[in-house]
């Protein structure tokens, strides 16, 4: 009977001990001016950054279909990991907004939101670093210089589909007038190769 007392107060301090020492999970709205509206956000904060200790960000940007809860769900180790490496954990809602600035939809600029808002409210209500080495933003390539440049997304972007405000989807792009040029180019190579016959001589015209 003593020994199970001993085993329960120890079980009871380690949970404690753990309790104390653990990330937390901050479930917050970031207010953005740019679209006129509240943006959910996750914030995994590591046990050591309430101390006031400034640490790195990582930015988790979650797939199509997708919202800020999708990489906890992925992985329910991120307070563990953050905790671990010391490192303060972001992941915003990006809705189904493929993270640009629509030109037609005012109300989805989460480029301008992630690259922008997001980061100058991390730093401002978090003890973040203030240098590029210290951020990671993963799935976005940002072209704010004090956001870093990795991607890595939840979901493969293969598996996503092209967004409607897109060039890509409505056949404007580059790479698609790229392609259109090489199919030509290359329609008219063989053409010019049909007027030739086995020897190379052209052949007579009537």
């Amino acid at each position: 009977m003593k020994k199970n007392r001993i085993i329960l107060l120890l079980a009871v301090v380690l949970w404690l001990t753990s309790s104390v020492s653990a990330a937390t999970i901050d479930r917050i709205a970031v207010r953005s001016e740019a679209m006129k509206k509240e943006i959910p956000v996750v914030v995994i904060v590591p046990d050591a950054a309430k101390s006031g200790v400034r640490m790195p960000v990582l930015y988790l940007l979650h797939g199509y279909s997708g919202d800020q809860e999708t990489w906890l769900n992925v992985k329910p180790s991120l307070p563990q990991m953050a905790d671990r490496d010391s490192v303060i954990v972001v992941c915003p809602d990006g809705e189904n907004s493929w993270y640009w600035d629509s030109p037609k939809d005012p109300s989805s600029r989460f480029e301008t939101f992630v690259a922008r808002e997001l980061i100058d409210y991390v730093d401002a209500h978090y003890p973040t670093r203030g240098d590029r080495s210290g951020r990671n933003d993963r799935d976005r390539r940002s072209e704010r210089p004090a956001a870093a440049t990795a991607a890595a997304a939840a979901e493969p972007a293969a598996a996503q589909p092209a967004s409607p405000d897109s060039d890509h989807a409505s056949g404007r792009g580059e790479g698609n007038r790229g392609t259109r040029d090489r199919r030509r180019h290359r329609g008219g190579r063989n053409r010019g190769r049909g007027n030739k016959p086995q020897g190379g001589e052209p052949t007579p015209q009537a």
